[in-house]
């Protein structure tokens, strides 16, 4: 074979060769795509971060009164709180009446009273509780607070009745009521003698303007005695934020990631606008929807489920947060972050770590707003009796607020929350155990500055 020959053939096998080699790629360049694809789906979520939530989680009751020998008691230990909560997912209903007569508290009757830190959607009992699949609830009504009574009369066909009520409302809050089975009414009455139990006082019996004699189910109830609580020393880890913008902004984006004149970072599209806030402790996200015809209104059970699956979606649920309130004209769900069974009802000066909301506009998420933190309890934790702080009694604090400047109309709500408070250098953070009152929908601390003249108004 002479030279010429034998350079065609190299040539040929060159050319057979790339064109195999161009095949090659082209068909490996799709398998590259789904690589970059299930890498930006893993990016949106918050993996060995966060994690997803039930409902039932989301709603847990915040105390239970049991009316017993002319006074009230309820749990000392959250771990007892917490196991009666369990088997009332157990309860079945029967006898539904959804437009009873207004339930009314009778002197020295017994029964229970469990109550919610806030209004919950209707539709929410359903999954509390067992009811007949037969029986729909009305979507539009909430409730905050579920009763239960015993008969003691041997002839009653229902020794043991439950009332789901809104003491919100003050002509009648009775929405459903129904009967409890024995074995499920024995059950829970029987551990106001089997468990811890503490004294409850009622607020209003130590406020002059209250009117006492007949309110129904809408009382504040609070330890007679003082509590002791720990302080608590955090660490905070930092929680990315590339998955949650990789979730809120879609692939096609195209975005500008800048610094504002104040050090804030801004992570923009064309309709879409995250900002990185107070040193990357907190993260708001805003989506300007373009008006359109469709817009959907949703109900209260609705915003809830929503903002839970929208939330699993990314495992954004980073420490325990709990439903703090369902404003429905808004299209807006807070949840509120709690330690240990305590609310934190007071967050760091310069910004609240402790909240979290979403909101919603034409059924999709136009704003988003949360902590870029994940509490930790310390392992420096000094467990002595210096960390362990004594509140007033029920009684002092009932008394410090009827020397207040605050009215008891507009009280709703005093308890026992944490107060979050940031070590100097930003190296740890504390949780202080405190008073707070409700003002109007605003939690305060009650301290010593509290005792103002009853006539001085609320700045």
């Amino acid at each position: 074979m002479n030279k010429e020959a034998l350079k065609s053939v190299i040539l040929v096998i060159l050319i057979a060769f790339s064109l195999i080699l161009s095949v090659a790629l082209w068909n490996y360049q799709p398998s590259v795509d789904e690589l970059q694809k299930e890498k930006v789906v893993e990016d949106t979520k918050l993996e060995g971060i966060g994690e997803t939530n039930e409902l039932l989680t989301l709603i847990e009751p915040e105390q239970y009164v049991f009316h017993k020998d002319h006074g009230y008691y309820s749990y000392a230990n959250t771990g007892d709180l917490k196991d009666a909560y369990t088997d009332m997912k157990q309860w079945k209903l029967s006898s539904i009446n959804k437009n009873p007569n207004a339930a009314k508290p009778s002197e020295g009757q017994e029964m229970v009273e469990i109550i919610f830190p806030t209004e919950i959607p209707m539709l929410a009992l359903k999954k509390l509780v067992s009811i007949p699949s037969a029986e729909i609830l009305n979507q539009s009504q909430s409730f905050d607070r579920i009763v239960v009574t015993h008969n003691h009369e041997e002839q009653s066909a229902g020794k043991y009745e439950l009332f789901v009520i809104n003491s919100k409302e003050k002509v009648n809050g009775t929405k459903l009521r129904a009967q409890l089975e024995e074995v499920d009414g024995k059950s829970l009455f029987s551990t106001s003698t089997e468990k811890d139990m503490v004294e409850q006082v009622r607020l209003a019996d130590y406020m002059d303007e209250a009117n006492t004699s007949d309110d129904g189910f809408n009382h504040i109830y609070i330890s007679k005695e003082k509590r002791t609580y720990p302080s608590v020393v955090l660490q905070a880890d930092s929680i990315p934020v590339t998955p949650l913008q990789n979730y809120l902004f879609p692939s096609s984006s195209v975005v500008t990631d800048s610094t504002s004149s104040t050090g804030e970072r801004l992570i923009r599209d064309v309709y879409r606008h995250l900002e990185v806030m107070s040193n990357d402790k907190k993260l708001k996200y805003i989506y300007q929807i373009p008006n359109e015809a469709n817009a959907t209104d949703l109900g209260k059970f609705e915003l809830l489920e929503q903002s839970r699956e929208d939330i699993n979606e990314h495992l954004g649920w980073t420490n325990d947060f709990k439903l703090e309130d369902i404003l429905q004209f808004s299209a807006k769900v807070n949840y509120r972050m709690y330690f240990e069974g305590l609310p934190i009802l007071q967050s760091l000066d310069y910004v609240d770590v402790a909240t979290m909301y979403i909101k919603y506009e034409q059924g999709a998420i136009q704003a988003y707003a949360r902590p870029l933190l994940q509490f930790k309890e310390s392992r420096f934790n000094i467990n002595s009796a210096d960390s362990v702080g004594e509140l007033l009694s029920g009684e002092d604090i009932a008394e410090r607020l009827k020397k207040s400047k605050f009215k008891y109309e507009n009280i709703q709500g005093l308890r026992i929350g944490y107060e979050l408070k940031e070590e100097e250098h930003g190296l740890a953070y504390y949780l202080i155990p405190q008073w707070f009152v409700n003002i109007d929908g605003q939690w305060i601390a009650v301290t010593e500055n509290t005792e103002l003249s009853q006539n001085e108004e609320v700045s």
